[in-house]
């Protein structure tokens, strides 16, 4: 809805309220290109009191508050406020600072505010919320972001006019103009870092920075713009005193929404795997994954590939099928996955399958060898076609002219993969030392990744594990070994959408007693992970054995994510933490990690907007949003209160993540798994990144 539709609206409360929303930073910005007088005299009366303005084009009210110098003085002494990334989100307590800085230099791949048009929020006095609107307001003015701070800075004819035909004189409107320039330019990038606000440490350059994340208001309203458009999965973050952490929050009533793309693992009990497989048996129930060949997802893949003959060029066509039979490809893998877990853990418990009224097919995928496997093609390509023909949605895909042969093709492919991963290593086939942490549990992990995103834990985080466990491991040990790349499994995930009760830090005024700081709303999460560490040595340094376990483990940090760390109980596991010099002989312990669990690996999908995002998540589940790094917003110098010199302000940057299935890294195979599933830390374009190692 443009200006010209508000203004022809009947109902004047009706009208009021949508140009009030049309003015709030959550919804897509109006153009008020032509309608300049207009927009100011709604600018002004939104610095009034709701109660007090019944209608928001009332110009007599415009005017009498033009007129008014001490309410006018209030709203230019709040364009001081004005910022580019509000430091006092979400911390309230941080005061007498702001940011104003420039668009960086773009970041290939991930979304930051680089990608957005320059875009000012306001911060401060919660009192003057209001008064803050007619100088923070933003709009569309010929085609550009504005808000009325920098068009009267930028002298701008049209709106010295508008002022003018309000009342004011052109001397008026020159002084204000000069009150506005002087508020904008004071105090754009503090000199020190408040006690309340964070500060990380990252490797730079060869030495330490420290950083303050920082949020983007461009980024934040631009999110906030794509909920009220009912596109993508949101989850909200509430704040008990909304106006005093910003305009944004304040027009939202402090529920700021941010992207909740949790990672696709579920619970499982693992345990008990072989009795809960026998007992769906005895129940009558199907032990295949009959969820992966009745998804959406994998039923528009069939359609495509029986349709992709009527793709208009041989090369579309190509293209079609080629996607298609990937995805099916992985469907087809989740759906046998369940009897391929089964089967590993009978043959590592040694546990025999019973008279239990178990089918000939999945008796044989558990008992045969795996080089035996292509023989059962035939079986298992008529269940397949049975299971679909029993379905209401995908019982027109059963016996398929169309889709016959490539079905049975992508099965036998994927019979023949499995007995290729099985083979057991013989000759160590690398040099490169492998550290396996299993089954670490974390508690109360940060999924508030930054304040765009919950879900996937931030990748930061991760980094920052195992920097730290390097450091542990070569002071316990006096070594000089160094973390090459990190790889992730998630076995468990548990959301808990309840905030931190802080603890008695703050005391009050009678200086008598202590009392509780406010509460800062955040999301948090448990964990249950294996992380393997690849390690890197110089020559003279010998290799690691069993030997160094016990000073290996006592090297494993306390903390994950803000959260608290520990390794497993006796009970679940002693051998928690392996080295392992031979890739093969790691890879095969690998395989055997059950199917509810994924790899957080790099993804090749680059960003450029939200909508990617959405694109990407819904044309593949397994791919999610996630915290990949930080871009700085200046230059490293030296600032008081920092934790390390350099320091430099930071905002969060949102790359994507593909999260795979054991099964799906089982059938790529060893040399795919070391060479995409392993994360490294990079810095370069004043960005510190974690990618592909």
């Amino acid at each position: 809805m443009d200006f010209l539709q508000l203004l022809n609206l009947n109902d004047q409360d009706e009208q009021s309220l949508q140009i009030r929303k049309a003015f709030a930073p959550y919804t897509p910005l109006l153009d008020v290109t032509g309608n300049e007088i207009l927009a100011l005299v709604v600018l002004l009366n939104l610095t009034l009191k709701r109660d007090t303005v019944k209608y928001l084009l009332d110009e007599k009210l415009a005017k009498a508050t033009l007129k008014n110098q001490k309410h006018l003085d209030t709203c230019v002494s709040e364009v001081r406020w004005l910022h580019s990334h509000n430091l006092k989100y979400p911390d309230t307590r941080v005061s007498g600072q702001r940011l104003i800085v420039e668009a960086q230099p773009m970041t290939e791949g991930v979304i930051s505010s680089s990608l957005f048009p320059l875009m000012l929020g306001w911060s401060h006095n919660a009192s003057a919320v209001n008064k803050a609107k007619l100088f923070g307001s933003s709009f569309l003015w010929k085609q550009r972001v504005c808000n009325l701070a920098n068009l009267l800075v930028e002298k701008e004819l049209e709106w010295q006019k508008a002022f003018q035909a309000l009342g004011m004189t052109k001397r008026q409107v020159y002084e204000l103009r000069e009150q506005v320039l002087q508020a904008i330019n004071e105090n754009q990038i503090p000199s020190e870092v408040s006690d309340f606000s964070p500060q990380l440490r990252f490797p730079y350059e060869g030495d330490y920075i420290s950083i303050t994340p920082v949020v983007s208001h461009a980024v934040q309203a631009s999110l906030q713009q794509h909920r009220s458009q009912h596109v993508g999965h949101f989850a909200d973050v509430s704040h008990a005193h909304p106006a005093s952490v910003g305009d944004l929050s304040s027009s939202l009533g402090g529920h700021i929404s941010v992207l909740n793309y949790p990672p696709p693992v579920w619970p499982s009990n693992t345990s008990n795997l072989h009795h809960s497989r026998l007992a769906r048996v005895l129940a009558g129930k199907e032990v295949f994954e009959i969820g992966a060949i009745r998804n959406k997802a994998f039923l528009q893949a069939l359609d495509a590939l029986a349709s992709s003959n009527r793709q208009q060029t041989r090369q579309l066509r190509k293209k079609s099928r080629v996607v298609s039979l990937r995805f099916i490809r992985k469907k087809l893998a989740e759906w046998i996955a369940p009897l391929i877990e089964w089967r590993e853990v009978c043959l590592e418990n040694a546990y025999s399958i019973d008279d239990c009224g178990i089918g000939v097919l999945e008796r044989q995928l558990l008992e045969v060898d795996y080089d035996q496997y292509p023989t059962l093609i035939s079986l298992l390509n008529q269940r397949l076609h049975q299971q679909l023909q029993r379905g209401n949605t995908t019982s027109k895909y059963a016996y398929h002219p169309q889709l016959l042969t490539p079905l049975k093709s992508q099965l036998l492919w994927l019979l023949r993969s499995f007995g290729k991963v099985a083979t057991p290593p013989e000759v160590p086939s690398s040099s490169s030392q492998y550290l396996y942490l299993q089954g670490s549990r974390v508690f109360d992990a940060n999924s508030l990744a930054n304040p765009y995103l919950t879900g996937v834990p931030s990748l930061t985080a991760l980094w920052g594990f195992a920097h730290n466990f390097q450091r542990r491991m070569n002071k316990l040990m006096s070594r000089n070994l160094r973390v090459k790349g990190v790889g992730w499994f998630i076995r468990g995930y548990s959301a808990k959408p309840t905030s931190k009760l802080p603890e008695f830090s703050v005391l009050k005024r009678d200086d008598q007693s202590i009392k509780r700081p406010g509460v800062i709303t955040s999301r948090y999460c448990d964990l249950v992970m294996d992380v393997v560490l690849e390690l890197e040595r110089n020559d003279e340094e010998v290799l690691l054995t069993s030997a160094d376990v016990q000073f290996l483990q006592a090297a494993l940090p306390s903390a994950f994510a803000g959260g608290c760390l520990q390794p497993p109980s006796l009970y679940e596991s002693k051998d928690w933490c392996k080295v392992y010099s031979d890739r093969q002989l790691l890879f095969s312990t690998l395989v055997r990690l059950p199917r509810n669990g994924c790899w957080v690996c790099p993804s090749k999908t680059k960003l450029k907007g939200f909508d990617d995002i959405f694109e990407s998540c819904s044309r593949d589940s397994f791919e999610k949003p996630a915290m990949v790094g930080y871009a700085l917003l200046e230059e490293p110098g030296e600032r008081y209160g920092s934790i390390e010199q350099p320091h430099a302000f930071a905002e969060p940057l949102i790359g994507m993540v593909n999260c795979k299935s054991a099964i799906e890294v089982r059938l790529k195979g060893e040399k795919a798994f070391f060479n995409d599933s392993f994360w490294n830390i990079y810095t370069e374009k004043r960005c510190i990144l974690i990618k592909k190692a």
